[in-house]
């Protein structure tokens, strides 16, 4: 009786043993996925973040490059994309290939907001329509406009609707760059990616805004435009 009583013990804690670990690997095979795409998540936002901060930086370089004109010969978005706006990202950081600017002068007289007010002209959004990227109104670095309809906002009415148009001297200028990636789960969260070129794509933006100083742009008379 003693030999069956420690056998049944023994088979039971076998059992017993046995179901721990079959729920414990059923346990794991629910939990894992779930923590893996959480940190696929965190590591999307810091990625988004930390092309949103050199898109920013990068642009706001560039922009006191061609306030104080020494950009003004620049003829095309092209060379300006590769040459001048990338040059002012840490290397490697942004792709000039997903970069669209639009550099625009604009006629404050014709503003239907005050046109000193520097920080309502850059609270512009991304240009969507139905949750596609519309960049009609931006270049590339092919100085081709971007896909889709010309739908971005335009600060001022009679305002020039070139995605690239170098500044000139003492003009009010909104300077517009939004930087294209692919992303990993945003799809999965409603309106925090978009579609463009028939691919989910997360779209980061950045504005300035600022009257350039008094320089005569290169082969550009003073009372003639930059474009």
């Amino acid at each position: 009786m003693r030999f069956g009583s420690r056998r049944g013990w023994a088979v039971r804690r076998t059992r017993f043993l046995h179901d721990r670990r079959s729920a414990e690997m059923l346990e794991l095979a629910i939990v894992f996925p779930v923590f893996l795409l959480f940190l696929l998540f965190l590591f999307e936002v810091a990625y988004d973040q930390f092309q949103q901060t050199e898109l920013e930086g990068a642009l706001q370089l560039t922009a006191y490059q061609v306030q104080v004109g020494n950009y003004s010969d620049t003829k095309d978005a092209a060379h300006f994309i590769d040459k001048d706006f990338c040059q002012n990202a840490l290397a490697g950081a942004l792709n000039c290939a997903n970069i669209y600017v639009r550099l625009q002068a604009v006629d404050p007289t014709q503003c239907t907001t005050d046109p000193h007010d520097f920080y309502d002209m850059t609270q512009g959004s991304v240009p969507v329509s139905g949750g596609k990227l519309k960049l009609g109104d931006y270049e590339n670095d092919q100085n081709n406009p971007g896909s889709g309809a010309a739908i971005g906002p335009t600060a001022c009415s009679g305002s020039n609707e070139t995605g690239f148009c170098n500044a000139g001297s003492n003009q009010f200028i909104i300077f517009t760059a939004i930087y294209v990636s692919p992303t990993f789960l945003g799809g999965l969260i409603t309106g925090a990616a978009y579609t463009y070129g028939g691919q989910i794509v997360h779209a980061a933006i950045a504005t300035e805004a600022f009257y350039t100083e008094a320089f005569l742009p290169t082969g550009v008379t003073e009372t003639s435009p930059a474009c």
